[in-house]
């Protein structure tokens, strides 16, 4: 292991990170890391301060956040606010989704039993392009035309 200095080219970063370089210069194209220095040849300086952004953006893709909430939630910090109410209510607004979610999926695995079942009592159709699929009546299935 190489010795800590003060500053790490974009490599040395993306490599303690796991990420890419490509992942390293989009997450400050958007915004989730500071513009980096470079040195006088030209090459991106990164600090240890930006691994430790970075773990954090991995740790909170890893719970479900968007890039665009992580960019919310360091944009309060970077202005001096704390932003766990920023935060809380973000876990408040994923919940309701996932238990959305869920719901959704409950109702499909429903439907998808019914067909199974419709598709076992289904003779083979020649004419058309899936007896089962067309012979189903979906449940939950809006006007398409």
């Amino acid at each position: 292991m190489s010795q800590r200095l003060d500053t790490m080219r974009i490599g040395e970063l993306a490599k303690l990170a796991k990420i890419t370089p490509k992942t390293l210069r989009y997450y400050e194209d958007f915004g989730l890391l500071p513009a980096s220095q470079r040195s006088e040849s030209g090459y991106r300086l990164y600090s240890w301060n930006d691994l430790d952004r970075l773990r954090f953006i991995q740790k909170a893709k890893a719970v479900g956040f968007s890039l665009s909430e992580i960019r919310s939630i360091m944009a309060l910090r970077n202005h001096g606010e704390v932003p766990c109410d920023h935060v809380k209510a973000l876990i408040n607004q994923k919940l309701e989704e996932v238990h959305s979610q869920i719901q959704n999926l409950k109702e499909l695995a429903d439907e998808l039993r019914v067909m199974q079942q419709e598709a076992e009592a289904l003779p083979s159709c020649e004419a058309c392009v899936c007896e089962i699929i067309e012979h189903h009546d979906n449940k939950s299935q809006q006007d398409v035309f």
